[in-house]
């Protein structure tokens, strides 16, 4: 466990994949012990590598740099890592890198592992609820001829 500057990181190989809990913050200070963690992770050759980030308040631009070169050691040897579960800071300074073009980013341990991601569980949730409320929150008239005019 994570205790003051640390992070630490704890694998759990399950049958679809390692899930790796990250605790801790990730910022200048961490880097290094990061860098050396996911490292040791490299060498067990998964097929999937699920990064939990629920327990991660911020990340440096450092540790992403970090993530980015674990990422590429794991696809040299033919696997995937998604990240999951982020807080809100970590998600929005993701998002302003353009990380989500390079990585799949899930909202839990359980869409990651089966490859499903947060667009993919929004489509999914908006499956079966009015779909006007996708587009309005009032409902369509039925104008003459066929048309449908929407309340303003």
């Amino acid at each position: 466990m994570a205790t003051g500057n640390r992070i630490d990181v704890q694998p759990d190989q399950t049958p679809r994949g390692l899930v790796v809990k990250v605790t801790g913050n990730a910022g200048v200070d961490q880097v290094d012990e990061l860098d050396r963690e996911l490292h040791v992770l490299t060498a067990l050759k998964s097929n999937l590598v699920v990064l939990d980030l629920s327990a991660v308040p911020f990340v440096c631009s450092m540790a992403m740099g970090s993530l980015l070169r674990f990422r590429n050691a794991v696809a040299d040897d033919g696997g995937k890592v998604a990240l999951c579960c982020m807080q809100k800071a970590v998600g929005d300074s993701f998002r302003i890198a353009g990380l989500g073009k390079v990585f799949a980013i899930h909202a839990n341990v359980e869409d990651a592992l089966n490859g499903k991601s947060v667009v993919e569980r929004c489509k999914e949730d908006a499956i079966g609820k009015d779909r006007r409320l996708l587009f309005s929150d009032r409902p369509a008239r039925q104008r003459r001829g066929g048309e449908v005019d929407r309340d303003v």
